[in-house]
């Protein structure tokens, strides 16, 4: 127990050093918001380049991007059913028959079919996920600030 309780110490040292509870809270949102947007393969990049803008710690944004990669499989096909309808479009939502479906028929219907998706899901990540990130921050940051002394806290 006791090695266990070292290793956490460790560790929490090392993604708490010199960052204060809103920029943790900056980091793991941020890092939420670019695993769960719709388009595979931009989350390392966009995490790099807002993390060097902000002056964030990369290794803790590129770490939770990572371990929350399977949340945005998770949620990609709701964000897809939620930008259909709001497009009023619920009759070309994402299922195995449709996608079956649309495997059978010619390769420009295939690429029309997935592009009407992703867009759908680009809407509904929109539309969801970025109000969404609001009282996220606010809970994280709260949540983070019982953990910090207080000379780490925000400066509100």
């Amino acid at each position: 127990m006791k090695l266990v309780s070292i290793i956490k110490g460790h560790f929490s040292n090392a993604l708490h050093k010199g960052l204060t509870s809103c920029e943790l809270a900056t980091s793991l949102t941020i890092a939420l918001l670019s695993t769960t947007f719709p388009v595979f393969g931009l989350t390392t990049i966009v995490v790099t380049a807002i993390g060097v803008r902000k002056k964030l710690n990369i290794p803790l944004l590129i770490l939770i991007t990572y371990s929350l990669e399977p949340l945005r499989f998770l949620v990609f096909v709701p964000l897809t059913d939620f930008g259909s309808y709001i497009f009023n479009n619920s009759d070309n939502t994402l299922t195995l028959e449709m996608v079956k479906q649309v495997f059978s028929m010619d390769w420009m219907s295939i690429v029309s079919f997935f592009f009407s998706q992703l867009i759908y899901a680009i809407v509904g990540w929109v539309l969801l996920v970025i109000p969404l990130s609001i009282p996220f921050f606010y809970f994280v940051k709260n949540l983070i600030g019982f953990s910090l002394p207080k000379t780490k806290q925000c400066l509100d």
